[in-house]
């Protein structure tokens, strides 16, 4: 009897030992998998911030209507509003929108059909279109707009320097 009881006790503690090292693999799993949540997380909102300063380092700066061209052909793929008043008439690129320039919300439209963007941009280069010109060398002041629901940035608008 006293051999089988010892037995007992042998296998009992090997399956409290098993039970705890099981339960140590599980704990170490949860915890890494909430660390790699985590850091995951916080990797797509870096980048998320990492994508707005392209836009944000604009907002309340002077650029020239040179520096417009180029962020108009540079984000023709992205989902943003590039709305410009030149100071005759107001006109928007890549997407459409509503409400730029009201206090910095915007609406995100439908994006604009590659043929009239080629129109557009070839208006916007030529001097003789004074609705739609864009000078080189005109000086506008730029507003990061986001959509009031996301605070995603949906538009950027630049109108004249006063």
């Amino acid at each position: 009897m006293d051999e089988h009881g010892s037995k007992a006790v042998y296998i009992g503690g090997g399956l409290i030992i098993a039970l705890v090292i099981i339960g140590l693999v599980f704990g170490v799993f949860q915890a890494a998998s909430l660390l790699s949540r985590n850091g995951t997380s916080r990797l797509t909102k870096m980048g998320g911030t990492l994508q707005e300063t392209e836009f944000t380092q604009y907002d309340g700066s002077t650029v020239n209507g040179d520096q417009i061209m180029a962020l108009i052909k540079e984000h023709q793929g992205d989902e943003i509003s590039i709305v410009v008043n030149n100071g005759a008439s107001e006109k928007q690129y890549i997407y459409s929108s509503s409400g730029a320039g009201n206090g910095g919300t915007a609406s995100l439209g439908d994006a604009l059909k590659k043929a009239d963007m080629a129109v557009l941009l070839h208006d916007a280069a030529t001097k003789t279109k004074n609705d739609t010109y864009i000078a080189p060398t005109k000086q506008f002041t730029c507003t990061v707009c986001r959509d009031s629901n996301s605070d995603a940035i949906t538009a950027m608008f630049f109108e004249p320097v006063k």
